[in-house]
């Protein structure tokens, strides 16, 4: 069957606590990651081979590798299955390409904390239907959400300043502010 895994790091560790990976059984076997509060860094391809439908960052998170989720290295495993994403409020940004073509990616929690959702971040999202994004953010970058066709509303702080393609191809959505 498939396994909900819960990592529990130690805080009191002298070096930065960091995720480069895992082994092919959990990677293949494995319905649920949750990281616990203390990991620091997640590495370049930390999911490469992986199949995850939930992943769970912890807060205390500070760098999450522009490619640690989404690389050139990746089969679609890790996108024809990831279903939800809770993304750490210490990573201020979402990186250009992050969850770009996750088609059936439908629940992101994106905290307060995050200032920037970078270009193409969520391109073809789309089982994507409602977002709630947090007061912090300040800029949504060119097609962050561009061809995510399952949008329905989209609740955007006023002061956000949105790059006139970010919801290309998104058709009949209602913005809120």
């Amino acid at each position: 069957g498939l396994l909900d895994i819960s990592l529990n790091l130690l805080e009191s560790s002298p070096q930065p606590l960091t995720y480069t990976g895992w082994s092919d059984n959990i990677r293949q076997n494995t319905k649920k990651i949750e990281f616990q509060d203390g990991l620091r860094i997640i590495e370049d391809n930390a999911f490469v081979g992986s199949s995850i439908p939930e992943l769970i960052f912890p807060d205390s998170i500070t760098k999450l590798a522009p490619t640690a989720i989404n690389s050139n290295k990746m089969k679609d495993d890790l996108k024809a299955r990831l279903k939800k994403v809770h993304w750490p409020a210490g990573v201020t940004q979402i990186p250009d390409n992050q969850f770009a073509d996750f088609k059936v990616l439908s629940e992101v929690e994106i905290p307060e904390g995050i200032t920037v959702i970078g270009e193409k971040a969520f391109k073809g999202c789309t089982k994507l239907t409602d977002l709630k994004l947090p007061d912090s953010l300040k800029t949504i970058r060119s097609r962050a959400f561009y061809q995510c066709t399952g949008l329905q509303t989209v609740k955007i702080p006023v002061d956000t300043k949105i790059a006139d393609d970010a919801f290309e191809d998104c058709k009949g959505y209602t913005l809120l502010h």
